[in-house]
């Protein structure tokens, strides 16, 4: 059952036409919830403490408006409750997932390396970032959402992806 919902969503999110008549951000924010119900968060991360809410953070500029919140207030991910904040680079470790907005190149070095082996899931929709080490990434072809993730960057950190979810993204190794 939870396969075919998981198809439907990924299929109908994906063969919008077009999403100019949705707001391409609620859509993101429909898949993030959707890709940690696909990904196994490392041993130690605080994932697992449940008195700890699952916390999402935007790193930048906040293009979602209130998209997330609505899944924060109506959605528990991995059980827990969901906790949003905008965050700047000396908070990024507070986070479980962290959306990166456009940033400069040392920007994105300085805060792959400040998460790296920290149980901190990395999604942005920035062109080339997957392949600077980002864990997902949203593209744009032929105004369809996609998604692309960095195998070799999920494996370093310890995140274990679901084939379901793998069979669904481009993978940059």
């Amino acid at each position: 059952m939870k396969i075919k919902y998981l198809t439907y969503i990924f299929t109908l999110i994906i063969s919008v036409p077009s999403f100019s008549q949705y707001n391409e951000y609620e859509l993101k924010a429909q898949f993030m919830e959707r890709f940690t119900q696909y990904i196994d968060w490392p041993e130690g991360s605080t994932i697992n403490n449940p008195e700890i809410p699952f916390r999402i953070g935007i790193y930048g500029e906040n293009h979602f408006e209130n998209k997330l919140d609505k899944i924060a207030e109506f959605v528990k991910i991995k059980n827990k409750k969901v906790k949003l904040k905008e965050v700047d680079f000396k908070n990024i470790l507070d986070c479980d997932m962290l959306f990166i907005s456009q940033c400069s190149n040392e920007e994105l070095s300085e805060i792959i390396r400040t998460v790296k082996y920290k149980g901190v899931l990395l999604v942005s929709d920035s062109e080339g970032f997957a392949n600077k080490g980002v864990h997902i990434n949203f593209y744009n072809i032929n105004n369809k959402i996609n998604f692309e993730i960095n195998i070799a960057a999920t494996h370093r950190d310890t995140f274990k992806v679901s084939s379901r979810l793998l069979k669904l993204a481009r993978i940059i190794e």
